[in-house]
């Protein structure tokens, strides 16, 4: 009886995985530029637990089967070319889709060399693209060559720098001063804003791009750490992070180019050697069991042709805020800060009650532009009120600590209202995205 019962499971199992039929999915896969077919194109379908691939023939074409249903990303990659945009799919038992198209885009490559004053090649120099942010980098050869692939059509900036030492200059005794180049954008400038942009066409090599470095003076930063220091703390060093604002309206944010950092002596000094001209932003920090989060506020300096010495970084101990909004109705919601200026924003999140009291614990001492995502269309932070102070459009300086003093959030619903119309050359376009940066 027991053996019968068992046989009618299986048999049972067996008939279930029979009426799962398999799916299948099949298409061509072309030349978003000129519409020809690719061959040699790996098509994938995945999925969290199942993954499938095939080849293009010659024609283009891809086929797979013996799919087991599910949801699905369909991709494509081929050297040379550019990923297209993921397709989901979502298939079904019996399922067979035909007539998929995969357009892929010749990818853009920016190559040439580097050079010195004199017109050398220079070996071992990273040049990087950057487009907002860096999107490809390479390492020039013997021959002071370099050449990045892989590019997406547009126009990019080219930084060459090599790796910054941060050892003060040599000591010659034969009356020479050692050459120091800083990093460099095209075609020989020390600064993104005056940097020429070089344009990545799909399927092209923009060729012949010479990037000649500039002879930089050996740049020293230094001065000293005060306020709460612990006496034997496990880690203590200051970091310096060079900052080049390229223009807004051209390159989007900020650009990161070097970030250095330098241990703390006993008697609390630092020192940086070999600096690059332009914004620094400097931070003490200590890390232990027993100084965790210890640091100091971000001081911005901006370095020259000369010196900066006897800076004072003053260490705050993280510290709490309580305050309220003004006008707050909603039953609960978010208050965020975002540190003003950083590469890799810290974020600090409380939650609000529904009086509109809120609690911000280990805040750090700094800049924050304060958010709260949860507002109705017609509000916004129109004023912060910290103790006595007013701190206008919605940044909170707590540079100095906040004393214990209240946070009060000012809310206000004379906000402007902006609409208008996208269009191109053959009229309006429906589905675009338009975006408000403050």
């Amino acid at each position: 009886m027991k053996l019968l019962c068992v046989l009618a499971v299986v048999a049972a199992c067996i008939n279930a995985q029979q009426q799962i039929q398999p799916a299948s999915v099949e298409g061509v896969v072309s030349n978003a530029l000129t519409g020809e077919p690719l061959r040699y194109v790996h098509v994938s379908l995945r999925a969290t637990e199942a993954k499938y691939g095939t080849i293009t023939t010659a024609e283009g074409h891809f086929s797979i089967v013996a799919i087991i249903p599910g949801a699905y990303a369909l991709t494509a990659e081929r050297n040379g070319y550019l990923p297209p945009q993921t397709v989901p799919l979502s298939l079904k038992p019996d399922d067979h889709k035909r007539d998929l198209a995969l357009k892929m885009m010749p990818a853009a490559v920016i190559s040439g060399r580097v050079v010195d004053e004199n017109g050398d090649p220079l070996e071992g120099v990273t040049v990087r693209t950057i487009r907002g942010e860096p999107a490809g980098a390479d390492r020039t050869n013997d021959n002071g060559e370099f050449r990045v692939a892989a590019l997406r059509p547009g126009k990019y900036l080219l930084r060459a720098a090599r790796d910054i030492d941060g050892t003060q200059p040599e000591i010659r005794s034969d009356g020479t001063t050692e050459v120091y180049y800083g990093p460099t954008y095209y075609p020989g400038v020390g600064s993104a804003s005056m940097a020429v942009a070089v344009e990545a066409k799909a399927g092209v090599e923009s060729s012949g791009i010479e990037i000649r470095l500039v002879r930089q003076p050996i740049i020293r930063v230094s001065g000293k750490v005060t306020g709460a220091v612990p006496r034997d703390p496990w880690v203590a060093y200051v970091t310096a992070d060079y900052v080049d604002p390229a223009p807004k309206d051209r390159w989007g944010d900020w650009v990161t180019d070097y970030s250095g950092r330098v241990r703390l002596r006993p008697d609390g000094g630092f020192t940086f050697w070999r600096v690059p001209p332009g914004p620094q932003r400097l931070t003490a920090q200590f890390v232990g069991k027993a100084n965790q989060g210890l640091r100091s506020a971000p001081m911005e300096i901006v370095a020259a042709d000369s010196h900066i010495d006897h800076l004072e970084l003053a260490i705050v101990p993280p510290f709490d805020i309580t305050g309220s909004i003004d006008g707050w109705s909603a039953a609960a919601g978010k208050l965020h800060l975002m540190p003003l200026g950083r590469p890799a924003p810290e974020e600090i999140v409380a939650g609000i009650a529904a009086a509109g009291a809120f609690h911000l614990e280990r805040v750090q001492p700094d800049q924050y532009r304060v958010t709260i995502p949860d507002l109705p269309d017609n509000l916004y932070i129109k004023r912060l009120r910290l103790g006595v102070l007013d701190m206008p459009e919605g940044i909170l300086d707590v540079r100095r600590g906040a004393s214990g003093d209240p946070l009060t959030i000012e809310l206000s619903t004379a906000a402007a209202r902006i609409s208008g119309t996208v269009s191109d050359s053959n009229g309006p376009v429906s589905g675009a995205l338009v975006a408000l940066f403050p």
